[in-house]
């Protein structure tokens, strides 16, 4: 992990994918602990509310081209990574995700160990797919697709 402020493009890689292809695209449910307004809507104690975080992901008003994977939208122009309030693939708030440092600390080691020990290629004769598609349920499955793992 010493190496990660000299590694900008892999973090904002691993930030990326966050984005993208977020794993609790509904997040976690919630519920009213007592009776609320909010925009002329009254919601009974104990409604429950499940916040729509892939949309927040998604949406072209937080995000320039929201559905292409563009690692380069978290560096700066020195190339330093830049996080956004709006990048909440584990939630926000006080009832943010525990796991959040670790999460984020082990995908970036799998991540780099993966591109240290492997080079990916598309198998010949298949397309790459385009963007990142599958099924968005309570988690998110992207459909199978083949790819190559050629050990370095």
């Amino acid at each position: 992990m010493e190496d990660k402020d000299r590694m900008p493009f892999t973090e904002a890689t691993v930030l990326e994918v966050f984005r993208l292809s977020t794993v609790v695209p509904l997040g976690v449910p919630h519920a009213t602990s007592e009776a609320t307004n909010l925009a002329g809507y009254t919601f009974p104690k104990g409604t429950v509310i499940l916040g729509d975080l892939y949309r927040v992901l998604h949406d072209k008003n937080n995000f320039e081209d929201p559905y292409k994977f563009k690692p380069e939208r978290w560096l700066d122009g020195d190339g330093k990574v830049v996080k956004s309030d709006k990048l909440i693939p584990f939630s926000m708030g006080p009832r943010i995700c525990l796991g959040k440092g670790l999460a984020e600390m082990e995908s970036f080691i799998f991540f780099t160990t993966l591109l240290q020990n492997f080079t990916f290629k598309v198998p010949e004769g298949e397309k790459p797919p385009d963007g990142v598609e599958g099924l968005n349920a309570f988690t998110f499955t992207p459909y199978p697709y083949n790819v190559c793992a050629v050990r370095r």
